[in-house]
């Protein structure tokens, strides 16, 4: 059976409308729980990343590429601290699903999820 959005104004399937429309966006991390965390991708290449675990807040922000079904995020330098948690997270893959989730490929579980898809 088709749902349709916004009957009568529109005869568009919902499934089109809600397919992702690109990668830029912003993204909250689902399938963890304790776990808070958002991924901010602009369009222009850059991405803001935040965490908080408990106690633990940490961000970062930095560059993006994607490359086939990976996207790449790359901190910038002095978004680092020597000894910090944040290392970690210098450089980080994740993997693009067919339905538009970033799921990341190390050092977390779950899938990051588009805001309003």
């Amino acid at each position: 059976m088709t749902r349709w959005a916004f009957p009568g104004l529109l005869m568009v399937p919902a499934a089109v409308v809600a397919a992702p429309q690109g990668l830029p966006g912003h993204y909250y991390l689902s399938g963890m729980t304790e776990v808070g965390s958002e991924l901010l991708l602009r369009g222009d290449g850059r991405y803001r990343w935040f965490m908080a675990y408990g106690a633990l807040d940490l961000a970062v922000e930095g560059s993006w590429t994607r490359s086939g079904d990976t996207l790449t995020l790359v901190a910038d330098p002095g978004m680092l601290a020597e000894d910090g948690m944040e290392s970690i997270f210098a450089r980080m893959q994740l993997r693009i699903e067919k339905d538009g989730a970033l799921v990341p490929t190390e050092n977390l579980r779950g899938a990051y999820r588009k805001a309003g898809v």
